[in-house]
């Protein structure tokens, strides 16, 4: 944002300096009675304006050099800062990446508990059942003769 204010100050003061010189030029040209002596005073100064404006182009020039160098320097900056972060996250990656087989190690040790318990919850299960089928037997043949009901 200050790049573009610098931009319109620069366009404003040129402007300025030559809309200056160009009235300057004009209105000596048209109250001079020696119009001679006018256009060779108007031929030194436009020399002189285009002797300035090309000291004006070369300051101009040297400034966008020094600009250019603070923003190489201001990227190598930003670069560096970049390669050191990226260097931390490859560490920090190697170091989780070491802890990975503990972790599926630990995984399947668990999956491993869990299965035992659910086949010895299912084995108890089953002998549940089938006591409850010998006493649902013993209920039946209770209330039946002969297969048959006991009331009509």
């Amino acid at each position: 944002m200050d790049n573009d204010n610098e931009k319109s100050n620069n366009g404003f003061w040129a402007g300025l300096f030559i809309g200056g010189l160009v009235g300057a030029g004009i209105t000596y040209f048209l109250s001079s009675e020696d119009k001679e002596e006018a256009r060779k005073i108007l031929k030194e100064k436009a020399k002189d304006f285009f002797d300035n404006l090309t000291d004006f182009g070369e300051d101009l020039y040297k400034k966008g050099e020094k600009i250019e160098k603070r923003v190489e320097k201001r990227v190598s900056s930003a670069m560096d800062d970049a390669v050191e972060d990226a260097g931390e996250i490859v560490v920090d990656a190697q170091e989780r990446a070491k802890a990975i087989p503990e972790v599926a190690q630990q995984a399947i040790e668990n999956v491993q508990k869990a299965a035992e318990l659910a086949v010895a919850s299912i084995a108890k299960s089953a002998e549940g059942i089938e006591n409850s089928n010998t006493v649902s037997k013993g209920i039946k043949k209770f209330f039946l003769k002969k297969g048959k009901k006991l009331g009509k």
